[in-house]
C-alpha cells in the first residue's frame, strides 16, 4: 500500500528551521524506512511538518510505521532542540503523554500512477510555494 503521509510537530513549533534539524530529520526518515522495509519514495521537511510517499510492505500498517518513525524520531529530535526551541515546545509538552510531534498524522492512500505523480510534485513544490 502506498501512502502520502503528513505528520506536525506540537503544538506547530518550527523545530526544523535550522539546517541541523532538518538533516537529522530526513537521516531518521531514512533510516526507519529501511529498518520497517518501507520503501521512501520522496519526502519534504518542512518547518513544523513532514510530508512523505511510502510504500509499505504487505505484514505492516501505517499507524503501526507512524507509531515508530514518530517515537524513534522524537527520541532523536529532542536531544538535538536548542534552549530557545525547547521553551517553545514547554507550554504543550506532556500533555497526552506527547513530547515532539502531535498525537495525530494524516494519510491518504494513493490510488494509481496519476495520483502518485501529484503527491510527489506537491512535495516537490510546498517548499517553494511556502518561501
Amino acid at each position: 500500500m502506498t501512502l502520502f503521509i503528513t505528520t506536525t510537530v506540537l503544538d506547530f513549533v518550527h523545530a526544523f528551521r535550522r539546517e541541523e534539524m532538518r538533516d537529522a530529520m530526513a537521516y531518521h526518515l531514512a533510516r526507519e524506512c529501511k529498518l520497517a522495509g518501507v520503501a521512501l519514495y520522496g519526502f519534504v521537511v518542512m518547518p513544523h511538518h513532514t510530508h512523505m510517499v511510502v510504500r509499505l510492505g504487505p505484514k505492516l500498517a501505517g499507524p503501526d510505521f507512524m507509531r515508530r518513525f514518530k517515537a524513534n524520531s522524537a527520541a532523536a529530535m529532542k536531544k538535538l532542540l536548542i534552549k530557545a526551541e525547547n521553551k517553545e515546545f514547554d507550554q504543550q509538552r506532556g500533555l497526552n503523554r506527547h513530547q515532539f510531534w502531535k498525537c495525530s498524522y494524516r494519510s491518504v492512500r494513493i490510488e494509481g500512477e496519476r495520483m502518485f505523480w501529484q503527491k510527489m510534485a506537491y512535495l516537490h513544490a510546498n517548499p517553494v510555494k511556502a518561501g
